[in-house]
């Protein structure tokens, strides 16, 4: 489902709730236009803010933005940790670094709960290359 002129993101984003709700599918992705490149954080946040199941930030997360998407449940990150943030380069072992201390200065207990609150006590995490 995407959104058109006729309808704002976090209706269409509620929109599309009902209709994963149908299928027992548990997350929404806010993606940018391609890859690499980031959703708005204003686009992110209020999708977030609209829908009760967990959203993913799908697209352009760097560890200089992902501040601005604070609202976001789970992150999707490829070019961003790449050398000179090509997708297809092999990851810069100091650009993972320093996604991950941006993650460590945003990450919370709120957001924690609400994490367990949506997958679990236990949760899973998988990370892929």
């Amino acid at each position: 489902m995407f959104a058109n002129s006729s309808l704002a993101i976090p209706e269409t984003a509620k929109a599309a709730e009902f209709s994963l709700s149908t299928v027992c599918w548990s997350m929404m992705i806010v993606i940018g236009v391609a890859t690499g490149q980031p959703a708005g954080p204003d686009e992110e946040n209020s999708v977030s803010r609209a829908v009760s199941v967990p959203t993913i930030a799908g697209s352009g997360i760097t560890s200089e933005n992902l501040p601005d998407y604070s609202e976001a449940d789970v992150f999707i990150v490829g070019s961003s940790i790449k050398q000179d943030g090509l997708w297809s380069n092999p990851i810069d072992p100091d650009r993972a670094r320093a996604l991950v201390r941006a993650f460590c200065n945003m990450w919370s207990s709120e957001r924690t709960a609400r994490l367990r609150s949506h997958f679990g006590r236990a949760g899973r995490r998988t990370v892929r290359h």
